[in-house]
């Protein structure tokens, strides 16, 4: 299922970026980010954070589902 088909122009709840990030896939998203797969493997559990272009297209790519807060908080969205 499409990123877009997935989450659409409006999310009607906030996700976990480690939710998002099972969803997505880390195949998939290390792709598309342009980053290696052990990296996008670190960010799922919690060591370490993309960088802020990186944040921008995930923010871009998830239409808002994750925010920088989830990302760098790691609150429970």
């Amino acid at each position: 299922m499409g990123l877009s088909t997935r989450y659409g122009k409006s999310p009607l709840k906030k996700l976990k970026f480690s939710e998002w990030i099972e969803d997505v896939g880390i195949e998939a998203l290390a792709r598309k980010l342009g980053v290696n797969y052990l990296t996008v493997i670190n960010w799922k559990v919690g060591r370490g954070y993309p960088r802020v272009e990186a944040m921008r297209k995930i923010k871009r790519m998830s239409h808002g589902a994750v925010t920088y807060e989830a990302i760098i908080d790691r609150k429970p969205y």
